[in-house]
């Protein structure tokens, strides 16, 4: 009786040392399993852009705290609402056919949209949207980033705009104008104004067939050579 009173004794040590371990270990788990959201939470807060999770439905789940201020809206405002109700209907149907396109091809989209701001101004976003799957691989919604990018469509816009204005002052002035560019050891023709080609006799369609080597047949054959050392040397630096 001694003996059996003694190996129980043993077996309950035993097992308080195992709990006793078994508590450490889930503590020591649960501990780097809330640092970890407490990262990812700290990340999604606080990135300057906009991050966002819906349904199946389109209905918001989450947004983050850059987007409540973007849109002027708090997030209990936002979840559990859809495009719908946030923005205009030709916004929000362009948005949901995203989201659908998203969840029935189970692939990544990047596009670039507008968006509405509460103040009425519009901005335009590089959203990138990927599906969301559950623990069986069903897909149950979409989430995605969303990166402001108002300033460089303005500047390509402004920088397109001075283009074409130079592109009309190029046409219009009345003295002939050819830009040439090399590549390796040749010279192709980039552009040439009408001025010019009235000036060499040839037509636009003639221009359009020739392509790059119409310069050729437009410099008389003694500059040909001229011209190529001149190209070097511009494109070397060594003259502007």
């Amino acid at each position: 009786f001694n003996q059996m009173a003694g190996t129980i004794q043993h077996q309950l040590v035993e097992l308080k040392a195992a709990k006793t371990e078994l508590e450490a270990r889930v503590l020591e788990r649960t501990q780097k399993l809330q640092a970890s959201e407490s990262f990812l939470h700290s990340l999604l807060e606080n990135l300057p852009v906009y991050v966002f999770r819906k349904d199946t439905g389109g209905r918001f789940t989450f947004v983050n705290r850059y987007y409540c201020e973007r849109r002027g809206l708090p997030a209990a405002a936002v979840v559990g609402r859809t495009d719908f109700d946030l923005s205009p209907a030709d916004l929000a149907e362009k948005y949901r056919q995203d989201d659908l396109s998203v969840m029935s091809t189970r692939t990544l989209l990047e596009v670039e949209e507008r968006q509405i701001q509460a103040d009425g101004t519009t901005i335009w976003l590089q959203s990138i949207k990927v599906p969301v799957f559950d623990e069986e691989g069903k897909c149950v919604g979409v989430e995605g980033i969303a990166l402001d990018v108002t300033e460089r469509k303005r500047a390509e816009a402004a920088v397109s705009k001075e283009q074409e204005r130079l592109k009309s002052i190029f046409e219009a002035v009345p003295v002939g104008i050819c830009l040439n560019r090399r590549y390796g050891d040749k010279t192709v023709l980039r552009m040439i104004n009408d001025a010019h080609l009235r000036i060499a006799g040839i037509t636009r369609e003639e221009d359009a067939r020739v392509g790059g080597n119409l310069w050729r047949r437009i410099t008389h054959p003694e500059d040909v050579v001229r011209q190529d050392v001149m190209h070097s040397r511009v494109e070397a630096g060594e003259m502007s």
